[in-house]
């Protein structure tokens, strides 16, 4: 029913999965340990569940269900399948190329209507950052992982807990101060300003010294090809002082100056609610990660044919050539592992090796009717095996 097809990444409180279900759709499963929730915040461990599930908007990515049991929480969100927004900037940058002015402006303001939705709403997202944004096409991109967003009781009210990622924090923050939305325009900022530079804002080899940058509000420049008024509004957004930044309605506002035309956000189908069987979803998760981490039973030894020609007739080489082509296969592999102190594991079974390129080519160049005994993957290769309403992915 359910197929866990990779490990899309780690973080601090969880980890995020690609997962198939049986009728086709693709999501991304969050576990996040709930032990790490607690010790983040007193606050109750599915907060973030129904703060996501509350939320609907085109730029954000959409939680369709979620349930906990006694060690972790599970959030299954909409799969964007172009990646985060570091993934593609990297890629640029290895090609040495740059994103169009066209792209920058309709990200910013996809971003910036996005960030309007959540402050309207009263929430603070806390930690935009290029790995919290999601590329759904080349042209529309979401916000997610709100997994320490915090919803105000009061538009006015201010925080104060120090969470985040330092390059993308505000002065505010990293100063210890209180702060309000305004941090996540200066996140917002610091996101486009990389778009444009492919290069972090406040580029630093320690934290003392990002600190140091980031409340000067010393950004780098920007490239000549973008034009003046589009850099002039990202230095704005860069102001160290908070309220003299503008917020993401007066973003929107500028950049539709810029454009020349209205903004649109372009059509929204919010995912519809999805049931999932808790105990079937767990368990497939559990295999990956068995799989993963190569927990298999031990192959036993096999029963080894007797030749049918006696060693008087034959030396001990040509009786090797005639055995049957599976005992020797498992041979060279018992074999070789005794080499690498590996255990060989039952057949068709996954088995997962250290990756040691002259075991593996070992293995390849065994050539027999019996290659399917033992399927084999290094640690690096992907393992496959027989849609808050709007936030997170992965």
């Amino acid at each position: 029913m359910y197929t866990i097809v990779q490990k899309l990444g780690q973080g601090a409180f969880g980890q995020v999965y690609h997962l198939n279900v049986i009728d086709g759709n693709e999501f991304a499963l969050k576990v996040v340990s709930t032990h790490k929730l607690v010790e983040l915040e007193d606050r109750k461990l599915d907060s973030e569940a129904k703060l996501m599930t509350k939320l609907c908007h085109p730029h954000l990515v959409q939680c369709c269900a979620y349930f906990m049991d006694s060690q972790s929480l599970y959030l299954v969100t909409e799969f964007c399948n172009h990646g985060n927004l570091r993934e593609y900037l990297s890629n640029l940058q290895t090609k040495a190329q740059h994103v169009p002015e066209e792209t920058v402006l309709k990200w910013l303001g996809q971003m910036a209507d996005a960030l309007r939705y959540l402050h309207d709403s009263r929430i603070i997202h806390r930690d935009i950052k290029p790995d919290n944004i999601f590329l759904h096409s080349s042209q529309h991109i979401k916000i997610g992982d709100l997994g320490i967003a915090r919803e105000l009781d009061s538009t006015n009210q201010k925080l104060d807990t120090l969470i985040g990622t330092y390059l993308y924090m505000s002065p505010e923050l990293l100063s210890g101060e209180s702060y309000t939305t305004k941090t996540d325009i200066w996140s917002l900022g610091c996101c486009i300003h990389e778009v444009m530079t492919l290069s972090p804002t406040f580029k630093a080899e320690s934290i003392a010294e990002v600190v140091n940058k980031v409340t000067r509000g010393k950004i780098g420049p920007m490239p000549n090809i973008y034009q003046q008024v589009l850099r002039q509004l990202v230095q704005t957004i860069l102001t160290v002082k908070p309220k003299s930044r503008p917020d993401a309605t007066d973003i929107l506002f500028y950049v539709c100056q810029i454009q020349g035309k209205p903004y649109c956000s372009g059509p929204h189908k919010p995912l519809e609610k999805v049931h999932f069987d808790t105990k079937s979803l767990s368990k497939a998760l559990k295999d990956f990660e068995e799989q993963l981490s190569g927990v298999m039973r031990p192959l036993p030894k096999p029963r080894k044919k007797k030749s049918r020609f006696s060693s008087s007739k034959l030396d001990k080489e040509k009786i090797k050539q005639i055995n049957e082509p599976d005992n020797e296969k498992v041979d060279v592999l018992q074999s070789a592992n005794r080499v690498m102190e590996t255990p060989v594991h039952e057949s068709h079974q996954i088995k997962t090796l250290e990756d040691d390129s002259d075991f593996y080519q070992m293995l390849q160049s065994t050539k027999s009717d019996s290659d399917s005994i033992v399927t084999l993957y290094t640690r690096s290769q992907k393992v496959t095996f027989t849609k808050y309403k709007d936030t997170s992915r992965s």
